[in-house]
C-alpha cells in the first residue's frame, strides 16, 4: 500500500513539475518565478510541519513566530547550499542550477509519508550524544527513531543528485562528489553543526536569550554565509567595480544607526556570543539592503536581489519580533 502511494505521489509530482517547467520557460522572469515557487513550497512545508507537530498549540505565540522564521531560514540556506554544490562541484552554470529549485516539491514527501502511517511530523536536529547518530546518517535516517520519515526524501536526493549532476557535467566522479558534498553539508552543517545553549548541541554556549530567538540570529548568519558562497563571483565583480557601498560614509551611517540597535541588544543580553550574532545580523542586514538599493535595476542581478529581498524581509521580521518580545510582550 505504501509503495503504491509512493509511486502515485512521484508520478503526480513529475507531471506537476513538467507543467511548471513549461510555464517558467514561457515567462520573461524565469529566475524570479523559480524563486517564488521554491519560497511557496518551503513556506508550505514549514506550515504543515508546524501544524502536525502541534507547534501552534503552544501559548507563547511570539516564540512560535521565531521558530517558523528559523525554519524558513534553515530550508532556504539548505537550498542555497545545494545550488552552491552544483555550481562549484558539478560546474553547472547558475542560470541552469536555479532550475533545481523546482525540486522543493519533495519537501512535502516526509509530511505525506507521516500522514500515511498516521504519525506526527516533528523532526529534530542530530546530536553527538545519541549513540546511534552515525548509523542514522549512514542509513539515510532509516534507523532514526525520530527522523525516520525523512528517509524517503533523502532517498530521492541520493538518487536524483548524481543523475542530475551527470546530466550537466558528464563526469561520474564529479557527480558522486556533488552528492558527497551535499549530503555531508546537510548532515554535518545544516542538521548537525549547531551552536546553541542546550547540552545536545555540538558547541555549548551560555546564551542569555531564549534558544528559539538565538537560533533565528544564528540562521541569519548561516544563510548570509551561503548567499555569499553561492553568489561569490557576482558579488566580487560588482563590489570591486562599485566603490560606493563600502565607503567611509556608509560605514559611518552603519555605526550611527547601530547605536539604538546596540542599546537594545545589550539590554537583551550581555553574553559575548549573543552580541556577536546580533551585531553580525545587523551588518548583514544593512549591507544587504544597501546592495539591493544600489543594484535593483540590474536585470543580471535579478536572482541575487530576489534572494536578498526575501532574506532581508526575514531579518527585519526577526528584529521587529525581538524588540516586541523583550519590550512589549
Amino acid at each position: 500500500m505504501q509503495w503504491c502511494f509512493a509511486y502515485g505521489t512521484l508520478c503526480s509530482m513529475w507531471g506537476f513539475l513538467r507543467s511548471i517547467y513549461r510555464s517558467v520557460e514561457r515567462s520573461r522572469y524565469k529566475v524570479l518565478g523559480l524563486i517564488c515557487f521554491a519560497a511557496f513550497f518551503i513556506c508550505l512545508r514549514v506550515l504543515l510541519e508546524a501544524i502536525s507537530s502541534g507547534l501552534f498549540m503552544k501559548s507563547d505565540k511570539i516564540l512560535i513566530a521565531f521558530v517558523c522564521i528559523q525554519y524558513l531560514l534553515w530550508f532556504g540556506s539548505t537550498y542555497l547550499m545545494v545550488l552552491a554544490c552544483f555550481r562549484y562541484v558539478a560546474r553547472v552554470p547558475l542560470r541552469l542550477a536555479v532550475y533545481l529549485l523546482l525540486s522543493t516539491v519533495i519537501l512535502l514527501v516526509p509530511i505525506l509519508s507521516a500522514a500515511l502511517v498516521g504519525a506526527h511530523t516533528q523532526f529534530v536536529f542530530l546530536s553527538y550524544n545519541d549513540p546511534g547518530v552515525l548509523q542514522s546518517i549512514a542509513t539515510l535516517m532509516y534507523t532514526s527513531p525520530v527522523n525516520h520519515n525523512l528517509f524517503y526524501e533523502i532517498v530521492l536526493v541520493v538518487i536524483g543528485v548524481p543523475i542530475i549532476a551527470y546530466f550537466f557535467c558528464r563526469d561520474i566522479l564529479r557527480s558522486l562528489a556533488t552528492l558527497a558534498c551535499i549530503y555531508g553539508a546537510l548532515a554535518f552543517i545544516q542538521a548537525f553543526l549547531y551552536v546553541c545553549s542546550v547540552q545536545q548541541c555540538v558547541f555549548v554556549v551560555g546564551s542569555d536569550i531564549p534558544i528559539s530567538i538565538f537560533l533565528c540570529f544564528y540562521s541569519i548568519v548561516l544563510t548570509g554565509g551561503w548567499i555569499g558562497v553561492l553568489f561569490f563571483p557576482e558579488l566580487r565583480e560588482h563590489l570591486s567595480a562599485d566603490d560606493t557601498i563600502f565607503t567611509q560614509t556608509n560605514l559611518m551611517h552603519a555605526f550611527v544607526l547601530i547605536i539604538p540597535y546596540g542599546i537594545v541588544a545589550m539590554l537583551m543580553s550581555g553574553n559575548a556570543i549573543d552580541l556577536a550574532f546580533l551585531f553580525l545580523s545587523y551588518f548583514i542586514s544593512f549591507y544587504a539592503g544597501l546592495f539591493i538599493y544600489k543594484h535593483w535595476r540590474e536585470k543580471s542581478l535579478l536572482g541575487l536581489n530576489a534572494f536578498l529581498a526575501m532574506y532581508e524581509g526575514l531579518i527585519l521580521a526577526t528584529f521587529a519580533l525581538t524588540c516586541f518580545r523583550f519590550f512589549v510582550g
